[in-house]
């Protein structure tokens, strides 16, 4: 048995696969990096959605304060009927807090 050999052969070895460490921890880094970009791209988005939600429902209210205010100035009848929705809503939510 050649022992030099075989120590060359393992000394081959262990460089190729040092190597290959080294190239998946490179390519590792890589991916995650592209995957903090995306996160980061994905939670401006759900920002973006909540900013717009957030939006809408203002102006939800402040379209029923108007209806409120002046019965009958919106004639959509969509919000006419979310109107009726949240007016029966907002009696059912001051009956059970009375009754606390």
């Amino acid at each position: 048995m050649d022992w030099k050999k075989i120590r060359e052969d393992i000394r081959g070895v262990m460089k190729e696969g040092m190597a290959k460490l080294k190239e998946g921890a490179e390519i590792a880094g890589k991916k995650a990096g592209e995957l903090t970009e995306e996160g980061k791209r994905r939670l401006k988005i759900n920002e973006i959605k909540t900013n717009i939600h957030n939006e809408t429902a203002d102006l939800g209210a402040r379209i029923y304060e108007l209806e409120k205010e002046a019965p009958g100035t919106i004639t959509d009848v969509m919000v006419a009927q979310h109107v009726e929705k949240i007016k029966k809503l907002a009696e059912e939510l001051e009956a059970l807090e009375k009754n606390k």
